[in-house]
């Protein structure tokens, strides 16, 4: 028996073929990385009803949660209602949700230049360039696609918004793909409150759209819809309630440092300036594809010219209204770049065939891509298990200050990590303890705390030498964004020996106030206040000056990059002293050398006051060679009755009388003068005076 299937070329061609298995693709690949996405911060938080220890286990409290958040935190009580509801209902339900609307947004952008069926050449050539679009373009994705509150804040939103807009985008060519019904009239108010109310920079686009929309009907004598108006009416109703939200407010006092309207519109053009080097591909692109159109092809279609123009001007809208903001996040671009990903649509040559060899290349580095995120999310999800199983035995075992490993993983673009920190007090920590009903948790690795009189808006780094000097792969960095973040930095350090500290106090000019720093690791904990901070910390660079005041020590910046090095008890160091037989003044220095000679990297300069000891730490576990500098005064007379070294292994070596005559050596600008053999007489001739020792450790 021979059995055929007929399929219609008009239900079920190549082309939509091809379609329907990329899509398939494309949701197993959203849903799989869904999977491998863990709970962050945000959503530990909102596991709870708001700034409660009571778990989400009905609507009811949904709600009760939303009314708290609407009045103390934000007006997106929308979205965040959705965020709990999947949060109740499993997560697992999320991903599959997720994974579709991100297909059902490459489908939505898609049907901007023309309704499609998807059974053309054309639509499958446009599917694949919305697809890759979307991969490069899509700001952030990690936090806006992935991540279970940043994908409802702003991939559901942004869809809510083209959804919502795109009968309105038709009518400007007096095309009516919905018609005037009682229930497309509900329906487009509601959708309208939902767009309106979502997200900001979703809603500053959604009133301008419609806005401009209106205006043109007029000017063009067209008849406006009922499902028009109620649209309308709902978008700019639920915008309302957005923004006028009390918690706006609320929250602006709680976490923001108090900013005059001159420095939040300073604000506003640096992140601006941030982001167009961010995206200045995109927008590179946009212009570029804007000046071709209008060369090649306005003539024959100046409305597709001037539609994509428009889309633009309010994609680039919702940027303008960060100017209200505090601050702006790139991922609060999403909106403005799906805008800016539509109008593409018009302007490019995605019609022709010509593009096909170009989106074939293009699948090259985005299967790349592809891969690569996969396989760091995958890596985030195996590690995850494994914290997991640390923190049910720690519970099992009657541990709740649980020590967590860090991700091997790092964020980025497409990889968020929102992850507990080394200071157990942080928001994250605090919520993640919550969730497992836990004391507290950090990152378990060594640290160093520095403890401000206060929080102060500011970028902090500290670089630790573990015997290759100080370099920027070997540093952490920490800082205070706003009031949440408190005053306290926690830097990371490594399981290795330290031997010398440089700690950058910001990038400003302005007074750094420190109460003490405290280092820990899982053997120690050393507290250091401020009167012993001021004996260790040298200024290096853009430091007026260090002092004391009631207990706080106050480093003073005068340039963008404070610097001050210091050692010790954590650190790997040697005691050197030289005791003189006179008070001396002026600035003396040693050298040290680790293998490179001697170099200004590797020396300790100290200024003496009439002083007859000169008494540093160097940053080394044993020293072999030295070099010491006698100040800058010629004709000079120094006596000097010995040089003591301590090393780590408390190991004294004391040079003095014939010893250390016999010792020195590379004598420049000074000659020894020694009438007595208990002191080491020596007189400088120059201005750069200096002396050598070296072999120390061959005895």
């Amino acid at each position: 028996m021979k059995i055929e299937l007929k399929v219609d070329e008009k239900i079920l061609n190549v082309p939509r073929l091809l379609v329907i298995l990329l899509s398939l693709f494309l949701f197993v690949y959203m849903l799989k990385m869904n999977f491998f996405v863990p709970l962050w911060n945000d959503e530990f938080a909102y596991s709870f009803i708001f700034r409660s220890d009571q778990k989400i286990a009905s609507i009811v409290d949904i709600i009760q949660s939303q009314q708290i958040l609407y009045n103390n935190w934000t007006g997106r009580v929308l979205v965040h209602f959705l965020v709990q509801f999947f949060l109740w209902q499993g997560k697992d339900i999320f991903n599959i949700v997720n994974a579709a609307l991100y297909v059902s947004l490459i489908f939505v952008i898609c049907s901007y230049t023309k309704i499609r069926k998807f059974n053309t050449m054309e639509d499958l050539r446009m599917f694949l360039t919305v697809s890759i679009l979307c991969w490069f373009f899509l700001p952030v994705m990690g936090q806006t696609t992935f991540w279970v509150a940043g994908s409802v804040n702003y991939l559901w939103a942004a869809l809510a918004l083209l959804f919502f807009l795109l009968p309105y985008r038709y009518i400007l060519e007096n095309k009516k793909i919905i018609k005037d019904r009682w229930y497309t009239i509900i329906s487009m108010f509601f959708l309208g409150i939902f767009t309106g109310w979502s997200q900001e920079n979703a809603s500053v686009i959604g009133v301008a759209f419609v806005g401009i929309c209106l205006l043109s009907l007029f000017k063009q004598r067209i008849k406006i819809p009922f499902w028009f108006i109620s649209g309308f009416l709902g978008c700019i109703i639920g915008f309302a309630y957005l923004v006028l939200a009390p918690g706006n407010g609320a929250r602006k006092k709680v976490m923001y440092f108090d900013l005059s309207l001159k420095d939040q519109i300073l604000n506003f053009f640096k992140s601006i300036i941030f982001l167009l080097y961010e995206q200045k591909y995109l927008f590179l692109l946009l212009i570029i594809a804007f000046i071709f159109y209008f060369l090649k092809k306005y003539i024959f279609s100046k409305l597709s010219f001037w539609l994509s123009l428009m889309i633009v001007f309010t994609g680039l809208l919702s940027y303008a209204a960060m100017i209200a903001s505090p601050e702006f996040p790139i991922r609060a671009t999403f909106a403005g770049v799906t805008m800016f990903l539509i109008a593409l649509t018009f302007l490019l040559p995605v019609t022709a065939k010509k593009i096909d060899i170009i989106i074939l290349i293009l699948l090259i580095p985005l299967s790349f891509s592809m891969y690569k995120t996969y396989s760091q999310y995958h890596t985030v999800h195996q590690e995850t298990q494994k914290r997991l199983e640390i923190v049910n035995k720690s519970i099992a075992e009657g541990n709740y200050d649980v020590k967590l490993p860090e991700y091997s993983v790092k964020g980025n673009d497409r990889v968020f990590i929102f992850d507990v920190t080394l200071n157990p007090s942080y928001t994250s920590n605090q919520h993640f303890a919550q969730y497992y009903g836990l004391n507290s948790v950090a990152i378990d690795k060594p640290t160093m705390m520095v403890e401000l009189a206060e929080p102060t808006e500011n970028h902090f780094q500290l670089y630790y030498d573990i015997g290759q000097g100080i370099r920027e792969q070997d540093s952490s960095k920490a800082a205070i964004y706003n009031l949440v973040d408190g005053n306290k930095l926690y830097f990371g350090l490594p399981n290795k020996p330290i031997y010398k500290f440089r700690f950058d106090p910001g990038i400003m000019k302005a007074d750094i106030k420190i109460k003490k720093i405290i280092i820990s690791n899982t053997d120690e904990t050393i507290t250091y206040g401020a009167p012993e901070l001021i004996k260790m910390f040298q200024p290096v660079h853009d430091i007026e000056n260090i002092k004391l005041k009631d207990d706080t020590l106050i480093i003073s910046s005068i340039g963008y990059d404070p610097q001050v090095e210091f050692v010790n008890d954590y650190t790997q160091s040697v005691k050197f002293k030289v005791e003189f037989e006179k008070p001396q003044s002026g600035n003396f220095q040693v050298f040290y050398d680790t293998g490179n000679g001697f170099n200004e990297g590797q020396s300790v300069i100290k200024n003496l006051i009439g002083s007859q000891v000169f008494e540093v730490s160097l940053p080394v576990k044993e020293l072999n060679s030295f070099r010491f500098d006698l100040g800058e005064e010629i004709n000079k007379r120094i006596g000097i009755r010995n040089i003591i070294i301590e090393e780590q292994n408390n190991e004294i070596i004391t040079l003095n009388g014939p010893d250390l005559e016999n010792r020195v050596s590379n004598l420049t600008q000074v000659k020894v003068d020694n009438k007595r053999r208990e002191v080491l007489s020596l007189e400088t001739t120059g201005n750069d005076p200096s002396f050598t020792v070296t072999n120390l450790l061959s005895e």
